[in-house]
């Protein structure tokens, strides 16, 4: 009897280890795992067939030639460094209207880091609860196609050049924001769309075709973009925080600097045009050519001035003879390379020239509007206006030939009537003088001084110069005559 409860015990605890055995190992089989192509598997598709529900795949830079179509819930990540990219292509090299390059039809599906190229992107086909993110779509047809898929989250892709850039048909409650839809032809395209909303409650997407304008510099347009459906029934949709300039998640928003000074204070005076292009976090864009124009019409026609690559530090400089004195905005503009997701950018100066007596000139460079510019010889003082942007930071330089300012110290500056302090930099002929403010309209006054005569231009000087030797020869003539009398005598 007690040799049966014996093995009774002992088959009941070798049952219950092997069920709980059994159990772990279940339990260690449904934890997600990373899968990584091409290492663990050649192609995309091969990798999704053995993946898991719940299970990462992130897919090495390069170009894959791939119909990817995800049928079950993952996360499917592309390699991006700001350099290397992963580009998906379809299979075959020469599109048709039908090649798509990724077909979703799961839900809780993620897709990120990616450039897509092909006839249609990214086929959303009766899926929900997915996060397409990150991504650059460019395609001959549609960009992104979403088909009775509801409660996606659309974020930080850039879309464009697409025959539509996205297309919702029969879709309910997804949300659209960050992205950037650039010169798509149409850039959405809509059927039976309810309950979408195209920004997260404080900013929107950024439209190439947007032409509002942002009186506060928030970089959020004053009004909403409304943006027409490509085809019938033409449905407009309303983005109420459109971005003023691309979303760029990975940081690669260009940043473009330029300067510009007269060579000279002499009439015939050439200007220096220097800058640099970077990444806004200051690393050195190289290479690029950028593009150097003027405008005497306030920006409403520009002429081309030269163009001229970015050195290694992305630095870049020109000379330019200006047609004549007068007001000019010098810009300098950069195409960008949107198919890396780097994006264009533009910088602008104000520079206003008048002349003086015919042989110097005034010149004065700032990034506020410039406005009429004058010098009074008698007074020697000269005025302009400056306005900008409220709340935002402006600078004004002054270049005064040192022939009519010997010590720049004498120099006054005055912002509204209010003296205000500046620096001065030496240059080979001029005086450099640097002064900021807060953007707003201003009067600008800058006293020369009083203009230092030399000794020998003064009354005294000139007594000194011809008085003296005048009155030394009518003494002498003086004293000759009064000798020649005596002799006479």
């Amino acid at each position: 009897m007690k040799s049966r409860v014996v093995w009774g015990t002992v088959l009941a605890l070798l049952f219950a280890g092997i069920l709980t055995l059994t159990f772990d190992i279940q339990l260690a089989k449904s934890e997600p795992t990373t899968m990584i192509v091409p290492d663990d598997y050649e192609k995309i598709q091969w990798a999704i067939g053995n993946a898991s529900i719940g299970d990462t795949i992130f897919v090495r830079a390069g170009t894959y030639y791939e119909h990817v179509i995800i049928d079950k819930s993952l996360r499917l990540i592309g390699e991006y460094d700001g350099t290397n990219i992963t580009t998906l292509h379809p299979q075959h090299h020469t599109f048709t209207y039908w090649d798509y390059v990724v077909k979703v039809t799961a839900d809780n599906v993620e897709i990120s880091q990616f450039k897509i190229r092909g006839s249609h992107g990214i086929i959303i086909n009766c899926s929900s609860n997915n996060i397409i993110i990150d991504n650059i779509i460019h395609n001959k047809y549609n960009g992104l196609n979403l088909v009775s898929s509801n409660n996606n989250i659309i974020t930080g892709n850039t879309i464009y050049s697409n025959y539509p850039g996205v297309e919702l048909t029969k879709c309910a409650n997804n949300t659209i924001f960050h992205n950037n839809f650039i010169e798509n032809q149409g850039q959405i395209n809509v059927h039976n769309l309810t309950s979408t909303s195209w920004d997260n409650g404080e900013e929107g997407n950024y439209w190439s075709n947007y032409q509002g304008l942002d009186s506060n510099g928030d970089g959020i347009g004053d009004t909403p973009a409304l943006i027409a459906s490509e085809f019938a029934p033409y449905t407009t949709i309303r983005d109420i925080y459109p971005l003023m300039v691309p979303w760029n998640p990975q940081g690669l928003l260009s940043s473009l600097l330029i300067s510009c000074n007269p060579s000279t204070t002499f009439a015939g005076f050439r200007v220096n045009i220097n800058g640099r292009l970077t990444y806004v976090n200051g690393s050195a864009i190289s290479g690029p050519r950028i593009i150097l124009s003027y405008s005497t019409t306030n920006g409403e026609s520009w002429n081309d001035i030269t163009s001229v690559s970015a050195e290694s530090d992305g630095k870049y400089s020109a000379q330019w003879i200006a047609p004549a004195t007068g007001v000019f905005i010098v810009k300098s503009a950069w195409a960008g390379d949107v198919s890396h997701g780097i994006w264009r950018a533009s910088a602008k100066v104000n520079l206003s020239i008048i002349p003086f007596e015919e042989t110097y000139i005034f010149s004065v460079v700032s990034n506020s509007t410039i406005s009429a510019l004058t010098f009074n010889s008698t007074e020697r003082v000269l005025n302009f206006g400056v306005n900008g942007p409220s709340g935002t930071k402006g600078y004004v330089e002054v270049t005064v030939a040192k022939d009519l300012v010997e010590n720049a110290a004498d120099v006054k500056v005055y912002l509204d009537g209010d003296k205000l302090n500046y620096t001065v930099k030496s240059l080979d002929d001029s005086w450099l003088l640097h002064f900021t403010y807060l953007h707003s309209t201003h009067k600008v006054t800058i006293s020369l001084g009083d203009l230092s005569v030399p000794f020998l231009e003064t009354l005294l000087g000139k007594v000194v110069l011809y008085g003296i030797p005048i009155t030394t020869m009518v003494i002498l003539i003086i004293i000759y005559i009064l000798k020649k009398r005596s002799v006479n005598s």
